[in-house]
């Protein structure tokens, strides 16, 4: 269920940015959507000056998770990465 992915994915998260992180990593799920949507991103606002969120959103069984960080001490190549990394870890 959902409660089961977002304490996975904070688990992974903790472990994967631990070392880097020196504010905070908040990991946001908003669950199964039943709106009339085909997509939807959600990006949680981050804390901190280094901080990193991780967002995901269910809609028809399908799970889109997204990262944001501040663009002065995150690139989108490293939370591209960091997705990857998360994404690859859940299976």
């Amino acid at each position: 269920g959902s409660r089961a992915w977002v304490t996975r994915a904070a688990g992974i998260g903790v472990k994967i940015l631990g070392p880097r992180l020196g504010s905070t990593l908040t990991v946001s799920h908003l669950g199964d959507v039943t709106a009339p949507l085909t997509r939807l991103a959600f990006y949680p606002v981050s804390g901190g000056s280094s901080g990193v969120s991780l967002g995901a959103a269910t809609i028809e069984g399908r799970t889109r998770i997204t990262a944001r960080g501040r663009r002065d001490r995150h690139t989108q190549a490293g939370l591209d990465d960091l997705l990857a990394e998360v994404a690859d870890a859940l299976g």
